[in-house]
């Protein structure tokens, strides 16, 4: 009776589908914790890996509306993640997500009535899901309106420089608007070059077909910031909301500094350091950090 009497509280849901990896989790996090703010009668049903919701909950913040669910990570029993191969936990779980969270949803959702679906952007069949249940999707990108806008032409990409042989690095791109002082070295080559049938390319292909759908697309940036990027995306998309850089939220996981690298930077004078973050999934090749200290 408790169950059922807590579970009739809420009147409509939220469904929240995230990515797993590096920031996109907790990113999407901070954001619909605003939204929960703002919506404390709305039920936002957080639908995430236990591994991943074990990590970006474990901070003591709490939404009294916001509640995680478990979805499948296809990984292995007894996994070990492989250094050489740093990919394969995101493509194991890319080739079965779609049923994976279908699943899921299906357990969780029924008792109370959906009324929109909010996604890290990559998770593309988070729209197909709303269209079923003819309600908004709402897409986050939080990588910045420039990628955004190369994933969106990237058919343009394969067809100057991944179908057309050209793989000089150094190359100017000079056929889509605000890319003149872009070189091909500094694009990221998923989807362009190299094999377009594994899950990440093909994630990224489905995306492409399927935001321009969207009801809204959220992205991590100003559109002061990137003006000539929003103006190339605008016409694309039905709708393009440019918010303040999520990353600037309220931290959803606890930072631990193992290397002193806060205490260090304590010590250092004003805008005296350049901070570069890669990401905390894929981390450069030892030749190409190299590389980056030539430069």
């Amino acid at each position: 009776m408790k169950v059922a009497a807590r579970i009739h509280e809420w009147r409509h849901q939220v469904m929240v589908l995230a990515f797993p990896f590096g920031s996109h989790p907790s990113s999407l996090l901070g954001l619909v914790r605003r939204l929960a703010d703002d919506a404390p009668d709305v039920k936002f049903s957080f639908f995430n890996t236990v591994t991943s919701n074990a990590t970006i909950f474990n901070d003591g913040q709490r939404n009294n509306n916001i509640f995680p669910y478990s979805v499948g990570d296809s990984l292995p029993d007894g996994y070990v993640r492989r250094q050489r191969v740093p990919e394969e936990p995101a493509e194991l779980f890319l080739k079965a997500a779609a049923g994976n969270f279908r699943e899921a949803i299906a357990a969780e959702t029924a008792a109370v009535e959906v009324k929109g679906v909010v996604s890290d952007a990559f998770l593309w069949f988070a729209g197909e899901m709303a269209a079923e249940i003819k309600v908004p999707w709402v897409p986050v990108w939080i990588l910045g309106l420039r990628s955004l806008v190369v994933h969106l032409h990237a058919h343009l990409f394969r067809d100057n420089l991944g179908n057309s042989g050209d793989h000089d690095e150094e190359k100017v791109i000079n056929f889509l608007p605000g890319f003149s002082k872009i070189r091909n070295i500094d694009l990221p080559h998923e989807g362009i070059y190299g094999n377009l049938e594994s899950p990440i390319a093909t994630m990224l292909h489905k995306m492409e077909l399927h935001l321009p759908k969207a009801s809204t697309v959220v992205v991590n940036s100003f559109k002061e910031a990137e003006p000539e990027m929003f103006d190339i995306l605008k016409p694309k998309l039905r709708e393009l909301l440019t918010i303040a850089p999520i990353n600037l939220m309220p931290p959803t996981s606890v930072i631990y500094d193992e290397e002193g690298c806060l205490k260090w930077l304590d010590k250092e004078k004003p805008e005296s350091i350049a901070y570069i973050c890669f990401g905390t999934f894929i981390a450069p090749s030892p030749h190409e950090l190299a590389a980056l200290l030539r430069r």
